[in-house]
């Protein structure tokens, strides 16, 4: 990986059902690091989860942003 890379920029509204559509993005982000699909996907569902259900309380007009970049090792 080359380094300080960003490899995914993406905002999903703050709905628990939009979780799917960002796992597809990851998925096709890490292709070349298949081993690190599901780590990140479930580090993701459980923070984003978290976020939308205890933070911001079940409100659904807020924007969440995800980025996963290298620093190259």
């Amino acid at each position: 990986m080359a380094l300080n890379q960003t490899l995914l920029a993406y905002e999903m509204p703050s709905k628990l059902d939009e979780i799917g559509p960002l796992a597809s993005r990851v998925h096709h982000a890490l292709n070349d690091h298949k081993h690190l699909i599901f780590p990140v996907n479930f580090c993701l569902e459980e923070l984003i989860t978290n976020s939308i259900t205890h933070g911001l309380k079940g409100a659904t007009d807020r924007v969440i942003g995800v980025t996963l970049s290298t620093d190259g090792q």
